[in-house]
C-alpha cells in the first residue's frame, strides 16, 4: 500500500505541474527537496519541509500530500490520514480529490480500519472522471472488502403500485354450490398506494481461512405503505401502517470447500420475529444448506434447501413448518451477459389445515453486461402454482397460477458515493379458482444499488 500511496503522490504532483515555473521560487524550492527526500528514503526531512511550508501555507494542496507520505512512512499513518484529509479539503479540483481521498483510504486501511477506508474511496469515485480511474477505485475498495470482517449493505426503494394489499380483482365471488353472490368489502379489494422499503444486511467474518468461512449475519427489513386519496377515501379506518412488515433475523453460517473442483458448501442456522400492521406475527427458526458446483469458467450450477419452524404469535396465524428447495443455474455469455434460470419448491404444513399448501416456481433472469446508454438492464419472468388441498371458500381447495414479468435499469452515471439510482418494473397476475383471490398488481420502484 505504501507503494501505492507514492505512484499517487508523485503522479498528483505532475498532473498538478507543481514546478518552478507555476509557484514562487522559494516554496517551489522546498517542495522539490522535500519531494525528493522523500524519494530518496530520509521522510525525516521531507516531513521537517514540508512542515514548513504549511506553516506559510496552510492550503498548500502539494505540502500536505507530502507530509501525508512521509508520516505514512514513518509509520504515523493517523497523522498521515490527517494531513491527506486538510489536502483533500483545500483540494480545487476533481483529480485532487481523487488522490487525496486515495491516500486518506489507504492510510485507514494499514490501520486496520476497513470501513472508514472504503469510505474514502467511495468519496473518490465521486471525483473519477475516466473509466480507468472508475475501475482502479473499484479494484481498490474490492482488495479492502475483502480484508474486511464487517460488511453492511443497505437499500432503500420507494415503490408506486395499484395493488398494495394484494387485493382482489372482482367485487364479488360464489360458493360453490350456492347460487347467491357475495360481495366484498372494500378492504378486500386492490387499493392503491406507495410501498416505502428499507433494509440492512451485515455480516462478521468470525473465522476464515483459505478454505472455510465461518460468519455471524443479522437482517432487519421493514416496510410500510401510503394509501392514494381514491384508496383511503374507500377505506377510511385504515391506514397504510395497517399494512406494514417488519422482519428481524440473526444467523450463523459457515462454508467450507469439501471436495476439490466444487464450490463452498454452506450451512446456517437462523432465528428471527415478523410482525404485521404493529402487531407480532410470528417467531421462527430455520437451518439452512446450499452447494455451489462450478462448471468451467461460465457456468455455475446451485442446489440448496431450508427447513423453517414458525410459532404464532397472533390469533391469524397458525403454527407452521416451511420445506423449500431450489435449483439455480447461472451461465455467463461470452459478451459477460448473465442468465440465471431458477426452479424452487416449497411445502407449508400447518396446524390450521386451510393454510397448508404446497408452490412451484420457475424464475429466469438475464443481465445485460454491457452498458446501455450508460446504464445496466436486466429483465426478468416467472411462472408458480400454488395449491391448497382443503380451504374454506372451496369444496375442492384452491389452485392459483400466477405469472410475472419485470425489469430493472441502474442509472450508473449517476451515482453518488458509490450508489446509483435505481427503476425497476414489475406486473404480476394472478388466476385463482377462488375468485377473491385473482388478482393484478403494477409496481413501479425505485431505489439505490452499490455499485462497488
Amino acid at each position: 500500500m505504501k507503494r501505492s500511496c507514492y505512484v499517487i503522490a508523485l503522479t498528483t504532483l505532475l498532473c498538478l505541474e507543481i514546478s518552478v515555473r507555476t509557484a514562487h521560487a522559494s516554496p517551489t524550492n522546498v517542495l522539490s527537496q522535500s519531494e525528493q527526500a522523500l524519494v530518496t528514503g530520509n521522510p525525516e526531512r521531507a516531513r521537517a519541509l514540508a512542515e514548513g511550508i504549511i506553516d506559510q501555507e496552510p492550503s498548500n494542496y502539494a505540502a500536505l500530500i507530502l507530509l501525508s507520505l512521509a508520516h505514512a512512512d514513518l509509520g504515523a499513518d493517523h497523522a498521515s490520514a490527517d494531513a491527506a484529509t486538510n489536502a483533500y479539503r483545500v483540494a480545487t479540483t476533481a483529480d485532487q480529490r481523487l488522490q487525496a481521498a486515495r491516500i486518506v483510504a489507504g492510510a485507514h486501511f494499514k490501520m486496520n480500519q476497513y470501513t472508514r477506508a472504503q469510505w474514502w474511496l467511495r468519496r473518490a469515485g465521486n471525483d473519477a472522471e475516466t473509466p480507468q480511474e472508475a475501475a482502479k477505485v473499484r479494484q481498490e475498495f474490492t482488495r479492502i472488502r475483502t480484508e474486511n470482517p464487517l460488511r453492511v449493505n443497505l437499500g432503500f426503494s420507494v415503490a408506486p403500485s395499484d395493488n398494495i394489499n394484494n387485493g382482489s380483482e372482482s367485487e364479488s365471488f360464489f360458493l360453490e354450490g350456492l347460487d347467491f353472490e357475495f360481495f366484498l368489502p372494500e378492504s378486500s379489494l386492490a387499493l392503491s398506494g406507495i410501498e416505502y422499503a428499507g433494509d440492512v444486511f451485515a455480516t462478521y467474518d468470525l473465522a476464515q481461512g483459505p478454505n472455510h468461512r465461518t460468519q455471524l449475519q443479522g437482517y432487519i427489513f421493514g416496510r410500510t405503505f401510503s394509501l392514494s386519496r381514491k384508496s383511503q377515501a374507500a377505506v377510511p379506518d385504515i391506514s397504510g401502517n395497517d399494512y406494514a412488515l417488519i422482519l428481524t433475523e440473526a444467523a450463523i453460517n459457515h462454508s467450507r470447500l469439501l471436495q476439490s473442483g466444487w464450490g463452498p458448501t454452506s450451512v446456517s442456522a437462523h432465528i428471527g420475529k415478523a410482525w404485521f400492521g404493529g402487531d407480532p406475527l410470528w417467531d421462527y427458526g430455520k437451518v439452512s444448506l446450499a452447494q455451489m458446483i462450478p462448471d468451467g469458467a461460465n457456468n455455475a450450477l446451485t442446489i440448496g434447501g431450508s427447513f423453517e419452524n414458525r410459532t404464532a404469535r397472533h390469533a391469524t396465524q397458525s403454527d407452521t413448518q416451511v420445506t423449500y428447495v431450489y435449483a439455480s443455474q447461472q451461465h455467463m455469455r461470452t459478451n459477460q451477459d448473465k442468465v440465471t434460470i431458477t426452479f424452487s419448491g416449497l411445502t407449508q404444513n400447518a396446524a390450521f389445515e386451510t393454510d397448508s399448501f404446497t408452490e412451484y416456481r420457475g424464475n429466469i433472469a438475464y443481465h445485460f453486461g454491457q452498458p446501455l446508454m450508460g446504464t445496466h438492464v436486466s429483465v426478468s419472468g416467472g411462472l408458480g402454482y400454488k395449491s391448497y388441498d382443503e380451504f374454506t371458500l372451496s369444496l375442492d381447495g384452491r389452485r392459483d397460477r400466477y405469472a410475472s414479468l419485470g425489469g430493472t435499469v441502474v442509472f450508473n452515471n449517476a451515482a453518488y458515493f458509490g450508489f446509483a439510482p435505481t427503476v425497476g418494473v414489475t406486473a404480476t397476475h394472478t388466476e385463482s379458482n377462488v375468485t377473491q383471490f385473482t388478482t393484478s398488481q403494477l409496481q413501479a420502484r425505485i431505489g439505490i444499488q452499490s455499485t462497488f
